[in-house]
């Protein structure tokens, strides 16, 4: 996991106010964590910030699934959040792993989208996909 880790921080490095990336299954365990320097909040301080950010994104997977299928809608591969301060991009690696990135408002959708791109390459390198 360490070479993944140097890929992913090097691809973090490249993005302005991109803050890091969470590798997490579907059901919200943690596989990895590189995001370091949050100031949100958590709930339930007590829970560490991999498992806080793999709930997170595995909730939000969950609840978009939901809705496309309550909608009649396929569905997506990629989920884009966006506020005043910042974005979240969720996407699926394969049927039991997801990546999420998660940015300050600073960088472009677009940028994120190809940091995303580029850590989903990282990882399935790296693991032998």
């Amino acid at each position: 996991m360490d070479e993944l880790v140097e890929k992913l921080e090097s691809i973090r490095r490249t993005v302005p106010g991109l803050l890091g990336f969470v590798i997490f299954t579907r059901e919200g365990f943690p596989l990895l964590n590189t995001i370091q320097d949050f100031e949100g909040r958590r709930i339930d301080e007590e829970v560490p910030w991999d498992e806080y950010f793999s709930a997170v994104g595995a909730g939000i997977v969950s609840l978009a699934i939901t809705t496309l299928q309550h909608m009649g809608i396929s569905s997506t591969d990629r989920l884009i959040i966006e506020s005043k301060y910042g974005y979240i991009l969720v996407e699926r690696v394969d049927a039991d792993v997801n990546i999420m990135v998660v940015s300050t408002e600073t960088p472009s959708i677009g940028m994120l989208k190809v940091a995303l791109r580029r850590a989903i390459k990282a990882y399935k390198t790296t693991m032998g996909q």
